[in-house]
C-alpha cells in the first residue's frame, strides 16, 4: 500500500506502511497530518489512518505522537527447561530428566498463572506431557517388554547349559573309552567313584579337571562289554527339568525332552539310575 502525506500544504510520498511508521516514531510526521491512499474518498488524519490501515496495536495515537505498541510478554524460563528436560527424558534419560521436567512444568505454570505478564503456558504443558510419558508410560512399556522377553532368555540360557553338559559328558565318555583301550579299565563302571578312580589315578584326567566336569549332576550307567552299543552310559537332567541329556555306549548323544527319549536302552543293572 502506497501512502501520500499532506504536510504544511505540501504533498509528500508515496511512502510504504513501514516508512510511515518510522516517520511517526522519529517525529518527521505528526498524527494531525492528513494522509491519503488509493481507494479512500478523502484525506484523513494520519493518526486514525495509521491505526486502521497499518494495524498498529494499542490505543489510537494522539496528535503529534507515534502509535503505542503493546509490550512483549516474557517467556517463563522454567517452561523452557520443562520442555528441554522432557525431550531428553524421552530420548533416553528417562527418570533422570523426566522427574525434573514435571517439577519445572508445574512450577512454571504456577508462576504464569500468578503473573499475567509471563508467557510460555503451551511450552510448559508440552514439557509436562513428555515428562509424564517418561516417568509413567515408558517404565510400564519396558516392564511389559522385559516380562515378555524373560521366558525366551531363560529358555536360551537353559539350552546353552544343556549343550555344555552334553560336551562334558562326551569328554567323560572319551576318557572312559581311552582307559578301556589302554587296559586300565574293564569298561564296566559301577559308580562315580569308580570312574574318578579309573580316570584320575591313571592320569586320563587331572583331579581339578575332573571336578569341573560337574559329575555331581551326571548319572553313570553300570554298562558292561556285553551291553549293546545303544545302551545309555551317561545321563543328566537339565536344570529346568524339561530335558534329558544322554550319551550312549557307542559315543553318540543328544538332548531329548523328558519322557520322549527316542533312542538308547537304560542300563539294566542300575535301578537308582538318574534319581
Amino acid at each position: 500500500m502506497q501512502i501520500f502525506i499532506n504536510k504544511n500544504g505540501q504533498q509528500l510520498g508515496p511512502f510504504s506502511e513501514s516508512q510511515v511508521a518510522e516517520m511517526l516514531k522519529s517525529g518527521q510526521a505528526a498524527g494531525t497530518d492528513l494522509a491519503w491512499s488509493e481507494g479512500m474518498e478523502t484525506w484523513k488524519p494520519l493518526s486514525s489512518f495509521v491505526q486502521l490501515q497499518l494495524g498498529l496495536g494499542g490505543p489510537p495515537a494522539l496528535p503529534g505522537q507515534a502509535p503505542v505498541l503493546p509490550p512483549r510478554r516474557k517467556t517463563e524460563p522454567l517452561s523452557i527447561w520443562s520442555l528441554v528436560l522432557g525431550v531428553l527424558s524421552i530420548a533416553g534419560c528417562s527418570l533422570f530428566a523426566g522427574i525434573p521436567a514435571v517439577i519445572c512444568g508445574h512450577v512454571g505454570l504456577g508462576r504464569i498463572k500468578r503473573d499475567p505478564s509471563l508467557d510460555g503456558r503451551g511450552i510448559a504443558v508440552a514439557g509436562l506431557i513428555t515428562g509424564y510419558i517418561s516417568v509413567l508410560v515408558l517404565p510400564f512399556i519396558v516392564g511389559i517388554m522385559a516380562a515378555l522377553a524373560l521366558p525366551a532368555v531363560v529358555t536360551a540360557k537353559a539350552k546353552a547349559k544343556d549343550i555344555q553338559m552334553l560336551r562334558t559328558m562326551r569328554s567323560i565318555h572319551l576318557a572312559m573309552m581311552q582307559a578301556e583301550m589302554d587296559g586300565k579299565s574293564s569298561g564296566k563302571f559301577a559308580s562315580k567313584a569308580d570312574v574318578k578312580k579309573t580316570l584320575v589315578e591313571n592320569s586320563f584326567l587331572k583331579a581339578g579337571d575332573f571336578e569341573r566336569l560337574q559329575f555331581d549332576k551326571i548319572s553313570i550307567g553300570n554298562v558292561s562289554a556285553e551291553d549293546p552299543p545303544d545302551t545309555i552310559l551317561l545321563q543328566a537332567k537339565s536344570e529346568n527339568g524339561r530335558s534329558s541329556i544322554v550319551v550312549l555306549k557307542d559315543g553318540s548323544g543328544r538332548i531329548e525332552r523328558v519322557g520322549q527319549l527316542s533312542f538308547g536302552r537304560p542300563p539294566p543293572r542300575t535301578p537308582a539310575f538318574l534319581e
